[in-house]
């Protein structure tokens, strides 16, 4: 199951518009929160596509944490996001070293990933 959903996303990233794809690493400290902005190119639009953010995980299920502005509850004390017309922002509160891995902004419709942030947290 785990290589079938491996060939998936990696059949979605190759076949990305990477042009309007925002990829930027991160270093925090542990402790501190942090925050991922992502725009929109001007053919998305929350009002027409489901924005969506995600945690990856190499070795399970990728976690879900928000869907057009709304945290799931059994994450609202360590994610916050807010979602406009044509940006979310994303926040990473009192980041721990587990926080240390890629978040990405994707739309539902058509799993196009807006924005990559890869996170690494120091002791």
């Amino acid at each position: 199951m785990y290589n079938i959903l491996l060939i998936i996303v990696l059949y979605f990233l190759i076949h990305q518009s990477f042009a309007t794809m925002r990829v930027e690493n991160i270093t925090v400290t542990q402790g501190e929160n942090v925050r991922f902005h992502c725009q929109f190119p001007s053919d998305i639009s929350f009002n027409e596509n489901i924005i969506q953010w995600k945690k990856i995980r190499s070795s399970e299920d990728n976690i879900l944490i928000s869907i057009n502005g709304k945290v799931s509850r059994k994450y609202e004390k360590t994610y916050q996001t807010i979602l406009a017309d044509r940006s979310s922002s994303f926040d990473v509160l009192h980041v721990t070293k587990e926080d240390s891995t890629t978040y990405i902004c994707q739309t539902f419709e058509t799993q196009t990933i807006l924005c990559q942030y890869n996170l690494v947290v120091l002791s």
